[in-house]
């Protein structure tokens, strides 16, 4: 029915061209059925509203990922849908660039010859590298998500 300028200029259509289109004409990883199959629970009246994944694809054939939040609503007698498509190119990116410094971080404590222990606000131990099983005597399995304090 319609689409927002920022959604027109990041596709690459005008809004008459997008009137004529489905969400599967910029949607290749999904086909018809697996499209019905995903709102079934929102077509049915078991969720109000719901979050998906996928990617988009713009006029020039590029795409990039989005995150779906879809509702039905009543407008004008009828069901519609409503879509607010999120663009996540940059939380993607941001998430691999977090999982990567977690990794060399991780590396680096398991690695330490220095016991390093951590610890939740209750004091129960979240995280207990290979120096500390050394020098405390417990081994990971054995200590982790115990008090500290009361071992």
């Amino acid at each position: 029915m319609t689409v927002n300028r920022i959604a027109r200029e990041n596709l690459g259509y005008t809004a008459e061209e997008l009137k004529d289109m489905t969400p599967l004409d910029i949607t290749p990883d999904l086909n018809r059925q697996s499209f019905l199959d995903l709102i079934a629970p929102l077509a049915a009246g078991k969720q109000e509203q719901m979050t998906y994944c996928t990617v988009h694809r713009r006029r020039d054939g590029s795409t990039y990922p989005v995150e779906n939040h879809l509702q039905l609503i009543e407008y004008t007698g009828e069901k519609v849908s409503m879509a607010l498509a999120i663009d996540i190119i940059k939380r993607r990116a941001m998430e691999v660039e977090l999982a990567k410094k977690a990794a060399t971080l991780r590396a680096i404590m398991e690695s330490a010859r220095d016991a390093i222990v951590m610890i939740d606000g209750q004091g129960n131990v979240i995280f207990w590298n290979p120096a500390a099983e050394q020098l405390f005597g417990y081994s990971r399995e054995e200590i982790m998500g115990k008090d500290l304090h009361a071992v």
